[in-house]
């Protein structure tokens, strides 16, 4: 059973998390400014929902909230899931929230392979260079 749950305003979690990223993880800049992004994003869309507290938030509510994401690529938005899924597995972890609605959410389901072609090592005398196939 789990106890301590508090009803944090999502303001408040997302400050939460952004501390713990930034002095905790460590994650670089470029990351943590993808997370002030896409947390910019959830607190607009919350707001639009009327969604003042984090454990307002459902399954369904975050399959809307991954169709306010028009114009971005399959990679982006897999990215941009992962962080979402990242954000609501802390929170059920730091007991924000009861449960997970982010776990069950799913990505583009065709995601193509890069475009860039492999390199390969060759050798030039005791020199090895990278060349592309």
């Amino acid at each position: 059973m789990r106890v301590g749950l508090v009803s944090l305003p999502v303001a408040d979690a997302v400050a939460g998390f952004e501390n713990d990223a930034e002095n905790n993880r460590r994650l670089n800049q470029s990351t943590l400014n993808k997370y002030i992004l896409m947390f910019k994003q959830l607190k607009a869309f919350a707001e639009h929902k009327g969604v003042r507290y984090l454990k307002e938030f459902d399954t369904p509510m975050l399959w809307q909230f991954q169709q306010t994401w028009s114009g971005i690529g399959p990679r982006t938005a897999q990215k941009k899931l992962e962080r979402v899924k990242a954000f609501f597995g802390f929170a059920h972890e730091s007991l924000w929230i009861s449960e997970n609605p982010a776990k069950v959410l799913k990505g583009p389901d065709r995601i193509k392979p890069s475009q860039k072609l492999p390199f390969e090592t060759i050798f030039i005398g005791d020199t090895h260079v990278a060349s592309s196939l």
